[in-house]
């Protein structure tokens, strides 16, 4: 990714974390307690009401690019 790139991603970033400051403080919140093992569950529902659910365990691999993800935040 080229350095032009990257600027504009950590300001869309900032915007996005603007418009969902809700979401932003949960996942600041849980960042601090997950460990190998968690289980994280998203559900995304659709204005016509489909809703999709998934999830994962947490490995020791997902911790280690979670905090590459957070040090470049």
């Amino acid at each position: 990714m080229n350095p032009m790139q990257l600027m504009k991603l950590k300001g869309n970033f900032g915007d996005f974390k603007k418009r969902h400051q809700r979401l932003t403080k949960f996942v600041k919140k849980i960042g601090g307690t997950m460990e190998d093992g968690t289980v994280i569950e998203i559900a995304v529902t659709s204005p016509a009401g489909e809703t999709v659910k998934t999830n994962m365990k947490v490995t020791p691999e997902d911790m280690s690019f979670f905090e590459s993800i957070r040090k470049l935040g």
